[in-house]
């Protein structure tokens, strides 16, 4: 028998500079299927690093900066996508079964993962997350309204990538829950 941190979930959010540019902070959440959160950790480099068009770069900063801490771990948002894939490899590592997801994860966090593993495609082709499961799916099926479960107080303020995380791990679970009923 499996025990409770034998199976987990990796839930991963990212913020980039609009839906299609790179990826600036990124928030993890490693939660067990009792919804035990076991880890959590926040990365980012500066969003000026961080390609993306003047528009989505305005809305970053009105709905987005606001939220994190002006501290950078990282220089670039490849640095970013090398050291979330190596927390990505050592969890992977460190449990039996690790879901991987995100709430709606097309283009940001299955972007993220695209050039996680391009910086070594010939050594990481076959290390990313599959199948990679999304949260907004998974409440579809499981008929569940996002509106009826709205985040807790250590799910906000929203768009800081580990509250969203979070929240998605917590909504996935959910979902999961009801459907294997």
């Amino acid at each position: 028998m499996m025990s409770s941190t034998d199976r987990v979930i990796f839930s991963i959010d990212a913020e980039t500079i609009g839906l299609y540019g790179e990826p600036f902070a990124i928030g993890y959440t490693v939660t067990n299927f009792e919804g035990k959160e076991l880890e959590h950790g926040y990365l980012s480099c500066p969003q000026k690093a961080a390609k993306g068009n003047d528009l989505n770069r305005e809305w970053v900063q009105i709905n987005v900066i606001p939220h994190l801490s002006s501290e950078t771990t990282y220089g670039s948002p490849t640095a970013l996508c090398e050291a979330i894939y190596q927390v990505w490899m050592r969890i992977k590592g460190e449990y039996k079964e690790v879901l991987a997801i995100a709430d709606c994860l097309y283009p940001v966090e299955a972007s993220l993962f695209s050039k996680m593993i391009l910086i070594n495609e010939q050594e990481r082709q076959w290390k990313g997350p599959y199948p990679l499961h999304e949260v907004a799916t998974a409440l579809l099926i499981a008929g569940i309204n996002r509106e009826e479960y709205p985040p807790l107080s250590e799910e906000l303020p929203e768009h800081h990538p580990v509250h969203d995380a979070r929240y998605s791990s917590r909504l996935f679970l959910l979902a999961m829950n009801k459907t294997s009923k």
